[in-house]
C-alpha cells in the first residue's frame, strides 16, 4: 500500500499508450538531444511539471545581441499556457524558467550556449468603434468584440493561423478590423 504524508506538486495525467506510441519515433530520432529546432521544441514541450502554452526557437540570437548573429547560442522563448496573474499575456516565473532550464541542460549539446527567458510584451492602444445590428444588445456586442482583438492579438491562440501572434509582427489596424467585422452582431464597419 502506498501512502504519500507530504503533499506533491507540478505532476499531471499519466500519459495515454496512443500518445506514448506517438513518442517513440520522435524519441528515436534525437534521443533525448537537443539537435534541430524541432528537437528544442519537442523536448521543452515535454518538461515534467509545467505546462508550456508556446514555444520560440532562435538559434543565432543571443539575449543581449539580439541584433547580431551569435555562433553557438540558442534562446528559447517560452510562454507558460496558463498565468493566473496575466491571464492575457502570460509570463513565466523563475521556479518555471528553472524547471525548463533543469530538464534541458543534461541534453543540450556541450558547445551550445542555452537562454531561457519569457516574453517582453508591448502595451498598445486600440481604439474601435463599432456599428451593431438592429435588434442587437450593444453591451454584448462590445464585449465580443473586445475578447475578439483580445484573442487575435494573444501570445497563445492570435495570430490569423491560431498559434500566438507572430513576434517582432507588427499591429496593423486593417487587420484588428478584420477581427472585429468577424463578430456576430456587428454590422460590419469597425473602425480602428
Amino acid at each position: 500500500k502506498v501512502n504519500n504524508p507530504v503533499p506533491t506538486w507540478g505532476g499531471g495525467e499519466r500519459e495515454t499508450t496512443a500518445a506514448a506510441e506517438k513518442r517513440v519515433p520522435e524519441f528515436i530520432r534525437h534521443r533525448e538531444r537537443l539537435m534541430s529546432k524541432a528537437d528544442y521544441e519537442e523536448i521543452v514541450r515535454n518538461t515534467p511539471g509545467v505546462e508550456i502554452g508556446r514555444v520560440e526557437v532562435l538559434p543565432l540570437v543571443h539575449p543581449g545581441q539580439a541584433e547580431q548573429k551569435s555562433p553557438g547560442v540558442v534562446t528559447l522563448l517560452v510562454i507558460p499556457k496558463n498565468d493566473p496573474h496575466h491571464p492575457n499575456a502570460p509570463v513565466p516565473d523563475r521556479l518555471f524558467l528553472q524547471t525548463v532550464c533543469n530538464h534541458l541542460s543534461p541534453r543540450r549539446i556541450l558547445t551550445t550556449e542555452l537562454h531561457i527567458q519569457g516574453p517582453k510584451y508591448t502595451n498598445i492602444w486600440i481604439s474601435i468603434s463599432i456599428e451593431v445590428i438592429p435588434g442587437n444588445d450593444e453591451g454584448p456586442v462590445r464585449e465580443k468584440v473586445k475578447q475578439a482583438v483580445f484573442d487575435f492579438l494573444s501570445p497563445l491562440k492570435g495570430g490569423f493561423e491560431k498559434r500566438g501572434w507572430p513576434l517582432g509582427k507588427d499591429v496593423e489596424s486593417a487587420e484588428i478590423s478584420a477581427a472585429a467585422t468577424r463578430v456576430s452582431g456587428e454590422i460590419g464597419r469597425a473602425h480602428v
